[in-house]
C-alpha cells in the first residue's frame, strides 16, 4: 500500500478531476441511482462533502494534539441530511461544492509537516497513523467512484439499447 502524504494528495487532486467530469453526465445520469434501492450519483458526490467538512474542522485540527476528538456525528444522519440536500441543489452547484471543499481538504493535508505522516493517532478503540487515516478515505472516495462509474456505464448501455 502506498505510504507517503504524495499519494493522498494526488488521489485528491484525481477525485477532483474525476467530479469535475461529472458536469458532462445529463441530468439523467446525475439523478441515476448506482442500483436499485442505492443512492443517485448526485447522492454519492453530495455526501463526500460534510465528510470533508468534517476531517478539516473536527479531526485534522485534533489529531496531532493531545486534545480529545471531537465525537463524530451519526453517520446514518449525516448521510440522509447531504442525500436530501443532493436532491434539492443542482449538479452544478455540488460539483462546486466538492471542488471546493476537497481543494480546501488538499491544501490542509498539504500543509501537515512530513514528519507527523507515521505518527500514530487514536479513534474510537483504533490506533492508526495518519496516513492510514488518510488513504482509508481516499479508499473510500475510490469505492463511490467506481460505483458511479458503473452506474453511468450500465445507464449508457441502457440508453444505447433504447435507440
Amino acid at each position: 500500500m502506498h505510504d507517503d502524504k504524495a499519494y493522498v494528495l494526488i488521489q485528491y487532486v484525481h477525485s477532483i478531476e474525476f467530479v469535475q467530469s461529472l458536469e458532462h453526465v445529463t441530468d439523467q445520469e446525475w439523478c441515476t441511482a448506482i442500483s436499485i434501492g442505492k443512492w443517485t450519483v448526485a447522492e454519492i458526490v453530495g455526501h463526500l462533502i460534510p465528510w470533508d467538512q468534517f476531517v478539516i474542522d473536527k479531526r485534522l485540527p485534533y489529531l496531532l494534539t493531545n486534545k480529545p476528538l471531537p465525537i463524530g456525528p451519526d453517520a446514518h444522519a449525516l448521510n440522509e441530511q447531504s442525500a436530501s440536500l443532493s436532491r434539492r441543489l443542482s449538479k452544478q452547484t455540488m460539483i462546486s461544492q466538492f471542488i471546493s471543499t476537497r481543494n480546501h481538504l488538499h491544501n490542509k493535508v498539504q500543509d501537515i509537516a512530513n514528519e507527523y505522516w507515521k505518527t500514530s493517532i487514536i479513534i474510537g478503540t483504533s490506533t492508526l497513523t495518519l496516513n492510514d487515516y488518510l488513504i482509508r478515505l481516499t479508499q473510500h472516495d475510490l469505492h463511490h467512484f467506481a460505483q458511479i462509474r458503473s452506474a453511468l456505464s450500465k445507464c449508457k448501455l441502457e440508453m444505447e439499447d433504447l435507440s
